[in-house]
């Protein structure tokens, strides 16, 4: 399963494993190339659940990002730590 970056998957290797039994499944919502061109064997493999690459499924989800950014700001503006800040090491 890979939800996070598509470039920490090797897809060629994943093809190569789904084909000859070595992985019996993978769900994947991230690619090396996005989106998935359509000529993509893991479109068609059996055993293989693409899904759309999107967190933002609650109704809410604007409304939230608004907050946040506005905490930040004024975080920022008044020299406190920051929340929910990406590592730009790990990417997460």
């Amino acid at each position: 399963m890979n939800v996070g970056r598509g470039t920490v998957v090797d897809e060629s290797a994943l093809i190569a494993a789904l084909a000859d039994g070595r992985i019996g499944f993978a769900a994947l919502d991230v690619f090396e190339v996005e989106p998935l061109p359509a000529e993509s064997p893991l479109w068609t493999m059996p055993y293989v659940l693409i899904s759309p690459h999107t967190a933002a499924l609650a109704v809410d989800e604007e409304a939230a990002v608004v907050e946040l950014f506005a905490d930040n700001a004024t975080r920022l503006l008044d020299g406190h730590p920051l929340v929910n800040v990406v590592d730009t090491v790990e990417f997460y």
